[in-house]
This record gives structure tokens, C-alpha cells and sequence, in this order.
């Protein structure tokens, strides 16, 4: 079972101007690959295929300094996410559905830096303060709980603030059977009422942010 295990990150202001300037790097090359496949079609009816894309990456990122300066696996991922958008288009095609031809992204929409292989790419220090971002350094953590084993990885960005998401898997645990039958009832003033008498309070949310919110 996949499960994401996110920590949130301190960079300095360089490193937090660098993230940032690989978000846009990140994005231009999304919005760029997009603008191609559509020219493309539209001057000659032909599809431009990810092969062609990554090829035609492999030969910018040896012209520009700019674009190499990111880490490869950033912008391949970059990539496979556009390819997977005009592939889910194609199928909603196929199927008479309402297609919505993939868009360009504005840079409030474009928050997240994907490394496909992140346990090769973000580094832990032995004791799990520090992180180490390819082309950013080593950025401080709050460490929490132990960071497992993990595959892909992501760097977020959400209010201003930064963090580091993990996906990792880990084997469901079974809990032993109680031979026990419980109702759930959703109510207003409680989340839940169970059939044996007990309330689960409802979290209000809006109480619980409404000091944040007000200093806003």
C-alpha cells in the first residue's frame, strides 16, 4: 500500500529563490512542450510524441544553461505529466466523453517539483534534519516521525510555506476481528453517532483556524 509521508521544509531565501526559479523552469518547459504538439498539429496534422519531446530535451538542455541547470528527472517528469494529459484526453475521446484539450498552466497552478526516483535525488542526512535538493542544497526539515523507505518524491510549495512529500509503501496490518457490529449515523452537532451510544465530536475546522484567519 502507497501512502504519502509529507515534512515540512525550512530553506533559506537563496535556496527558496531557487526552488522558485525551478518551479518556473519547470512550468515554461510544460507550457512550451504543449505549445509544440499543438502547433504541430494544426500546421501539419501530425502528433509530436514523447520520444520526440525527450529527444528534443536532451538537445536543449546541452544549448541552454538555464534549462540544465534543473535537475533531468525534474523536467522528464514534466514531460511524462503532459504525456499523461493528452493520453486521458485521447481516452475520454474514444469514449464520446467531454474530451477538455490539456491547458497551460498559470503559475498558481504549478506548485509541485516531482522527482520520479526520489529516494536517488533527495538526500536524508543520517539523522533525518537535512535534506539534500539537487540544484538547491541541503534544506532543514522538521523532523517528525522516521522517514521510511521511499520512491517518488516531491517538493511543494502551499501559503507561502515548503515542504517535502514521500511516497513510501508499507504492508496493511490486519486488525484481529472482534465479532462486534457497530451503526454509524452522520449527524450536525456530532461528525458521528455509533449505535452503542458514543458521539465523535465534529472537528469544527472553522473554529479551530479562525485565530489564523483573523491575523490575516
Amino acid at each position: 500500500m502507497r501512502w504519502l509521508h509529507k515534512v515540512r521544509l525550512y530553506p533559506t531565501e537563496r535556496q527558496a529563490d531557487r526552488l522558485v526559479f525551478f518551479l518556473h523552469l519547470t512550468r515554461d518547459l510544460y507550457n512550451a512542450a504543449l505549445q509544440q504538439r499543438r502547433d504541430v498539429w494544426q500546421m501539419r496534422r501530425r502528433s509530436v510524441t514523447h520520444r520526440e519531446q525527450y529527444a528534443e530535451l536532451t538537445a536543449l538542455r546541452k544549448e541552454s544553461a538555464r534549462v540544465a541547470s534543473a535537475y533531468r528527472e525534474c523536467e522528464d517528469a514534466v514531460l511524462h505529466r503532459l504525456d499523461l494529459a493528452f493520453t486521458a484526453f485521447f481516452r475520454r475521446l474514444q469514449r464520446g466523453e467531454t474530451a477538455g484539450y490539456p491547458r497551460f498552466k498559470p503559475a498558481q497552478r504549478w506548485t509541485q517539483l516531482e522527482f520520479p526516483h526520489g529516494d536517488r535525488a533527495l538526500k536524508l542526512d543520517e539523522r533525518q534534519r537535512k535534506v539534500r535538493i539537487p540544484g538547491v542544497g541541503a534544506v532543514p526539515l522538521r523532523k517528525g516521525r522516521a522517514i521510511p523507505d521511499y520512491g517518488r518524491a516531491f517538493v511543494v510549495t502551499k501559503n507561502g510555506r515548503w515542504y517535502a512529500v514521500f511516497e513510501c509503501e508499507r504492508e496493511p496490518v490486519p486488525q484481529p476481528p472482534t465479532g462486534k457490529v457497530v451503526g454509524m449515523d452522520r449527524g450536525i452537532r456530532s461528525l458521528l453517532v455509533l449505535s452503542n451510544g458514543t458521539h465523535i465530536a465534529n472537528p469544527k475546522q472553522v473554529e479551530r483556524r479562525r485565530g489564523a484567519v483573523e491575523r490575516h
